[in-house]
C-alpha cells in the first residue's frame, strides 16, 4: 500500500503471481478516547498486476 501525497490517495496493488491477493487497510487514530477506527479497506484479489 502506497500513499500518494497529491490529493492524499492510497494505492493497493498485487505485484506477485502467487495466487494470493493483497489487502490494504487504512485506520484513523482518535486521540479523544485513545482508539483506532477503520476508515477503509481494499482487497485486490484479481491477480498479479492489479
Amino acid at each position: 500500500m502506497v500513499h500518494i501525497d497529491d490529493g492524499d490517495d492510497f494505492h493497493v496493488w498485487d505485484d506477485r503471481a502467487d495466487g494470493h491477493g493483497v489487502r490494504g487497510t487504512l485506520q484513523v487514530f482518535h486521540p479523544v478516547g485513545n482508539r483506532w477506527s477503520l476508515a477503509d479497506t481494499v482487497y485486490t484479489g484479481r491477480g498479479s498486476g492489479t
